[in-house]
């Protein structure tokens, strides 16, 4: 990277928010940064009072035709602006203007007058309880990134207009979706001719190379691997920012997807190798700029159809850059399995070694499950993509949402809430599945009212145009427009399951160290009285995550028990997945919940992904592996992710980096899927809370995403802490 570079990083960093004011991460759109070009456009204000006149006017037409007219109006009068300190443009109205007029509004409509009184009352009173969290999700796309690589944006609206001519006895509702997608295609063409119209006027050499490429693009397929860049950066704001479908990754494998193009552009010399670091360190501080709390995530590797890995010179330059740049966000995610060079799985290891956070993906695995259970060809599933935190579909072909997320640990409370007490432990399990069975049931009963009408609130009109499937069947993306259409229960707090399972067994049932009535007392005055109750479960030595044989009997009845819903067909064509996964619901479901028999007090969280609760992880990374690994990974369709902390010293030098490898072969092995290390010292996390300007960037993998240390919150930072000293014993 040149010096020019890094004088324009603390630019690029306040592309999208002023770097020096308050910036609320999980409300990213709410900011603005850099202003658009005087003339070019209205401000928000202006702009939202002319969406509202034009769905006032066209309010008897059909949602996705009222949505088309918003965003063409939005892509026509966005301010803009080509910036010296940039290498790409910047749209000023990405601040997801439409969401409230239409998504939030369309869907409360649907569910005042469309859905039952029983999804009302379940996705309410349920989430209140701390039981479930429910929503319409459009948060885990991905375009046909290839097909658009190949055809350009003229190709994809070409595409539009001749299936739209070619479609017979089409409905209302269909003749929308068809001139609605070429309505904002044409529009999305433009805004490249606004774009590169502008970037005219600057007279700089940078601007210049900017508006060749930003013509080439109104006018057809990319060229160059610089424009590979621009379209996936455009059609990202696109989507994010206007169709408000979140675009959950960047390129179907960022290297394979640049290499061709990178490597005719050296043959043809209009590139040298820095000068593709310099666009690609642009590239990336897009998203640095943006500051998504949960990361944008991209991916790299993977195995060819003939079983030779897709690691290329690319991969390695990618990497390089990101390291040397120094940032956190995008994150990465690495295909591994038995293709991967060992050169490669070195120099990503030591990247994670390094404080720089990255996802193992268990590719391997993951392949022979979607062969398994799509019944799918070894083609489709060797090249599947990668999306969000660590979620898998088939590339170009599958829509997974994931509308319902599920609090395992409830079922437990939930028991002890009958009036009845059960006898014996078994009892209490068998009540604890009947309690979980009807959560999912009940799930799977009032999902499909949600699905039922998916394209109403938010038709996806970006998406859907580069889903072949969609245009065959006339139907959006997110209905049932792909060949797999599919819905996902997000699995969350296992461990804490386990544990509170656990403890009921220990202390009631076989040591009776309390009675039932006793704890359900210490339960309901969140341990007040029962001190030395709370202190004998937490130090019980039958903990998720440590190899305890009880422990893990218990896991894999519950993980069993889990998957057992997986299959079930779901109203758009597909089925069921299951996912081993929280975000930040183990932080959400935990403010919502009661104590907890494991010790855990009211309100404080659960566990977060296939890991252990916060301090329970006793016995090393070998014993919590063999642990999550009765989860049996593999199996869970949609993901399933392991966080793994390891302690600085014991991954240092050659020794180090053989004991890394030797774990994730054991996991890999395993049947594991994802897998995710956070190499850190309770010394050093200390430190950085007492010298936060030490260690500006000293990261952590949260759940699917990364987080600089110095961002949490005291109380999170103490989590870490806390674990980093259990594992330093």
């Amino acid at each position: 990277m040149t010096e020019a570079f890094f004088a324009d990083v603390p630019f690029l960093r306040g592309k999208y928010h002023k770097v020096d004011e308050p910036f609320d991460s999980f409300d990213r759109f709410a900011y603005h940064g850099w202003e658009g070009a005087a003339g070019t456009g209205i401000s928000d204000e202006e702009m939202i009072e002319a969406v509202k006149d034009v769905m006032k006017k066209n309010v008897h037409r059909p949602r996705v035709y009222q949505k088309a007219l918003c965003e063409k109006y939005i892509l026509e009068h966005s301010p803009i602006d080509i910036n010296e300190h940039d290498k790409f443009p910047l749209f000023y109205s990405w601040g997801r203007l439409l969401r409230p007029l239409m998504w939030v509004t369309w869907a409360r409509e649907n569910e005042a007058n469309k859905l039952s009184e029983f999804y009302r009352d379940y996705r309410h009173s349920m989430a209140k309880k701390g039981a479930i969290a429910m929503w319409g999700d459009y948060d885990h796309s991905i375009p046909d990134w290839r097909l658009l690589y190949k055809v350009g944006f003229p190709g994809i609206l070409e595409n539009v207009q001749i299936a739209h001519r070619k479609a017979a006895d089409l409905t209302e509702k269909q003749e929308a979706f068809f001139t609605s997608m070429e309505m904002v295609w044409k529009s999305l063409i433009d805004l490249c001719l606004r774009f590169a119209g502008l970037a005219k006027t600057k007279g700089t050499a940078r601007a210049e190379r900017e508006a060749e490429s930003l013509y080439r693009l109104a006018a057809g397929a990319p060229k160059t691997a610089y424009d590979v860049l621009m379209l996936i950066y455009l059609f990202f704001m696109i989507g994010e920012s206007v169709d408000l479908t979140q675009v959950r990754s960047l390129g179907s494998g960022l290297d394979h997807d640049l290499a061709p193009y990178y490597e005719a552009d050296l043959a043809a010399g209009r590139t040298t190798e820095e000068e593709f670091r310099e666009d690609l360190s642009y590239f990336l501080m897009q998203w640095t700029g943006i500051g998504n709390y949960w990361g944008q995530p991209l991916y790299l590797g993977g195995t060819n159809p003939d079983g030779t890995t897709k690691f290329n010179a690319v991969s390695h330059i990618i990497l390089d850059t990101y390291r040397k740049i120094g940032i956190y966000n995008p994150k990465i995610q690495i295909k591994v399995g038995k293709s991967t060079p060992d050169s490669v799985l070195t120099e990503v290891l030591d990247a994670i070694r390094h404080n720089t956070s990255i996802v193992l993906i268990c590719e391997d695995n993951v392949r022979r499950n979607m062969e398994k259970v799509y019944g799918i060809t070894p083609e489709e599933a060797c090249d599947f993509d990668v999306k969000g935190c660590y979620e898998y579909a088939v590339r170009a072909k599958e829509t997974s949402t994931a509308p319902l997320y599920i609090n395992m640990p409830y079922g437990v409370l939930a028991v002890f809430e009958d009036e009845a007490e059960p006898a014996t432990y078994e009892e209490f399990e068998k009540a604890y599945f009947e309690k979980m069975g009807k959560v999912y049931s009940d799930g799977i009963k009032a999902i499909p009212e949600l699905e039922t009408y998916t394209d109403e609130p938010n038709p996806t009109l970006f998406y859907s145009a580069t889903i072949s499937a969609s245009l065959e069947k006339k139907a959006d993306a997110y209905q049932n427009g792909t060949t797999y259409n599919n819905t996902s229960f997000v699995n969350s707090g296992i461990g804490s399951a386990v544990d509170c399972l656990c403890a009921v067994k220990i202390l009631i049932y076989d040591k009776k160290i309390c009675t039932y009535a006793e704890m359900k007392d210490a339960l309901k005055k969140n341990f007040e009285g029962y001190e030395s109750l709370r202190r004998a479960a937490l130090l019980l030595p039958e903990k998720f995550g440590n190899g305890n044989p009880l422990a893990d009997e218990i896991t894999e009845r519950v993980a069993d028990f889990a998957a057992s819903f997986q299959g079930t067909p779901n109203v758009r064509g597909g089925f069921w997945k299951m996912t081993v996964h929280s975000a930040r619901h183990f932080i959400i479901f935990g403010s919502r919940m009661g104590a907890t028999p494991d010790g855990r007090l009211a309100g404080e969280e659960t566990s977060k992904n296939s890991s252990p609760v916060i301090g329970m992880d006793r016995n090393g990374c070998t014993a919590l592996m063999r642990s999550v690994l009765r989860t049996k990974p593999y199996r869970f369709t949609e993901g399933h992710c392991l966080d793994c902390m390891l302690h600085s010293t014991s991954v240092e030098g050659e020794e180090g980096m053989i004991a890394m490898k030797a774990m994730l072969k054991v996991y890999m092995e395993g049947g594991g899927s994802a897998v995710q290390f956070n190499v850190l010292s309770a010394d050093t996390l200390k430190q950085a809370q007492k010298e936060p300007e030490r260690f500006s960037n000293l990261q952590i993998r949260v759940c699917g995403w990364n987080v600089l240390f110095n961002d949490m919150c005291k109380e999170e930072q103490d989590t870490y802490i806390l674990r980093a000293e259990n594992i330093a014993e």
